[in-house]
Protein backbone atom coordinates (compact mmCIF):
# COMPACT_ATOMS: atom_id res chain seq x y z
CA UNK A 1 0.00 0.00 0.00
CA UNK A 2 2.80 2.36 0.96
CA UNK A 3 4.23 1.73 -2.70
CA UNK A 4 1.35 2.45 -4.28
CA UNK A 5 0.95 6.03 -2.42
CA UNK A 6 4.37 6.82 -3.34
CA UNK A 7 3.46 6.00 -7.15
CA UNK A 8 0.34 7.54 -6.86
CA UNK A 9 2.05 10.67 -5.34
CA UNK A 10 4.94 10.90 -7.57
CA UNK A 11 2.29 10.34 -10.56
CA UNK A 12 0.59 14.15 -9.10
CA UNK A 13 4.02 15.75 -9.02
CA UNK A 14 4.98 14.91 -12.40
CA UNK A 15 1.85 15.26 -14.21
CA UNK A 16 0.27 18.08 -11.89
CA UNK A 17 -1.64 20.08 -15.05
CA UNK A 18 -3.17 16.48 -15.99
CA UNK A 19 -4.67 15.87 -12.83
CA UNK A 20 -6.01 19.19 -12.82
CA UNK A 21 -7.44 19.28 -16.11
CA UNK A 22 -9.25 15.63 -15.05
CA UNK A 23 -10.92 16.53 -11.73
CA UNK A 24 -12.16 20.19 -13.77
CA UNK A 25 -13.60 17.76 -16.26
CA UNK A 26 -15.04 15.53 -13.60
CA UNK A 27 -17.01 18.08 -11.44
CA UNK A 28 -18.13 19.86 -14.87
CA UNK A 29 -19.25 16.83 -15.83
CA UNK A 30 -21.21 16.65 -12.41
CA UNK A 31 -22.44 19.94 -12.40
CA UNK A 32 -23.56 20.64 -16.02
CA UNK A 33 -24.82 17.43 -17.68
CA UNK A 34 -24.55 19.30 -21.16
CA UNK A 35 -20.96 19.70 -20.51
CA UNK A 36 -19.60 16.27 -22.00
CA UNK A 37 -21.92 16.20 -25.18
CA UNK A 38 -20.21 16.13 -27.84
CA UNK A 39 -21.34 19.44 -29.09
CA UNK A 40 -19.99 20.87 -26.38
CA UNK A 41 -16.47 19.09 -27.12
CA UNK A 42 -16.87 20.28 -30.35
CA UNK A 43 -17.32 23.81 -30.06
CA UNK A 44 -14.49 23.70 -27.06
CA UNK A 45 -12.48 22.24 -29.76
CA UNK A 46 -13.23 24.93 -32.71
CA UNK A 47 -13.08 27.86 -30.45
CA UNK A 48 -9.41 26.45 -28.89
CA UNK A 49 -7.97 25.56 -32.42
CA UNK A 50 -6.23 29.05 -33.48
CA UNK A 51 -4.20 29.31 -30.06
CA UNK A 52 -3.42 25.51 -30.24
CA UNK A 53 -1.71 26.34 -33.47
CA UNK A 54 -0.25 29.31 -32.42
CA UNK A 55 0.96 27.65 -29.08
CA UNK A 56 2.94 25.17 -31.20
CA UNK A 57 4.68 27.83 -33.07
CA UNK A 58 5.80 29.81 -29.71
CA UNK A 59 6.63 26.31 -28.37
CA UNK A 60 9.62 26.25 -30.30
CA UNK A 61 10.70 30.03 -29.43
CA UNK A 62 10.18 29.45 -25.82
CA UNK A 63 12.34 26.16 -26.62
CA UNK A 64 14.92 27.73 -27.97
CA UNK A 65 14.93 29.92 -24.21
CA UNK A 66 13.72 33.11 -25.96
CA UNK A 67 10.29 34.41 -25.73
CA UNK A 68 8.00 36.43 -28.53
CA UNK A 69 5.19 38.68 -27.40
CA UNK A 70 4.48 40.16 -30.82
CA UNK A 71 2.05 36.95 -31.38
CA UNK A 72 -0.92 38.03 -30.22
CA UNK A 73 -1.28 41.59 -32.96
CA UNK A 74 0.67 39.25 -35.45
CA UNK A 75 -2.18 36.45 -35.30
CA UNK A 76 -4.28 39.80 -35.17
CA UNK A 77 -2.63 41.44 -38.54
CA UNK A 78 -3.30 38.02 -39.82
CA UNK A 79 -6.41 36.93 -39.31
CA UNK A 80 -7.54 40.68 -40.83
CA UNK A 81 -5.42 39.94 -43.81
CA UNK A 82 -6.84 36.57 -44.65
CA UNK A 83 -10.27 37.71 -44.11
CA UNK A 84 -9.34 39.97 -46.96
CA UNK A 85 -7.53 37.93 -49.01
CA UNK A 86 -10.65 35.44 -48.94
CA UNK A 87 -12.72 38.31 -51.68
CA UNK A 88 -10.18 37.00 -54.13
CA UNK A 89 -9.06 33.65 -53.61
CA UNK A 90 -8.53 30.90 -51.24
CA UNK A 91 -5.25 30.09 -51.70
CA UNK A 92 -3.94 33.47 -51.08
CA UNK A 93 -6.19 33.81 -47.71
CA UNK A 94 -3.86 30.89 -47.09
CA UNK A 95 -0.62 31.97 -48.41
CA UNK A 96 -0.42 35.77 -47.60
CA UNK A 97 -1.24 35.26 -43.97
CA UNK A 98 1.36 32.56 -44.02
CA UNK A 99 3.91 34.92 -45.85
CA UNK A 100 3.25 37.60 -43.73
CA UNK A 101 3.66 35.42 -40.26
CA UNK A 102 6.95 34.03 -41.70
CA UNK A 103 8.99 37.31 -42.52
CA UNK A 104 7.96 39.01 -39.21
CA UNK A 105 9.59 36.13 -37.29
CA UNK A 106 12.59 35.65 -39.78
CA UNK A 107 12.75 40.07 -38.92
CA UNK A 108 12.79 39.54 -35.15
CA UNK A 109 14.96 36.45 -34.75
CA UNK A 110 17.44 37.93 -37.51
CA UNK A 111 17.52 41.10 -35.14
CA UNK A 112 17.70 38.68 -32.01
CA UNK A 113 20.50 36.60 -33.27
CA UNK A 114 22.94 39.68 -35.33
CA UNK A 115 22.53 42.66 -33.66
CA UNK A 116 22.11 40.01 -30.15
CA UNK A 117 19.07 41.98 -28.76
CA UNK A 118 16.83 40.24 -25.78
CA UNK A 119 13.80 38.51 -27.47
CA UNK A 120 11.13 40.64 -25.27
CA UNK A 121 12.44 44.33 -25.81
CA UNK A 122 12.84 43.33 -30.21
CA UNK A 123 9.19 41.57 -29.84
CA UNK A 124 8.04 44.02 -27.83
CA UNK A 125 8.79 46.19 -30.50
CA UNK A 126 7.03 44.29 -33.12
CA UNK A 127 4.22 44.25 -30.87
CA UNK A 128 3.54 47.64 -30.91
CA UNK A 129 4.48 48.29 -34.14
CA UNK A 130 2.04 45.66 -35.87
CA UNK A 131 -0.69 46.67 -33.37
CA UNK A 132 -0.56 50.18 -34.48
CA UNK A 133 -0.60 48.84 -38.26
CA UNK A 134 -3.81 47.17 -37.58
CA UNK A 135 -5.32 50.06 -35.72
CA UNK A 136 -4.65 51.99 -38.70
CA UNK A 137 -5.54 48.96 -41.36
CA UNK A 138 -8.98 48.47 -39.90
CA UNK A 139 -9.67 52.31 -38.62
CA UNK A 140 -10.11 51.40 -35.20
CA UNK A 141 -12.62 48.65 -36.03
CA UNK A 142 -13.07 45.53 -34.46
CA UNK A 143 -13.89 42.41 -36.78
CA UNK A 144 -16.71 40.53 -35.52
CA UNK A 145 -19.71 38.53 -37.00
CA UNK A 146 -17.88 37.00 -39.87
CA UNK A 147 -20.69 35.38 -42.20
CA UNK A 148 -19.85 31.63 -42.76
CA UNK A 149 -17.52 31.64 -39.55
CA UNK A 150 -20.00 30.57 -37.04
Amino acid sequence: MERVNRLLSNFIKKNTQLVILLLLFIVFSIILPTFLTSGNIRNILKQNTTVCIASIGLALVVISGNLDLSIGSLLSLTLGVSLRMTQYNTFLAFAVPLVIAVCVGFINGYIVSKFDVNSIIVTLGTLSAIAGFVQFYRKGNIVMGIPGMA
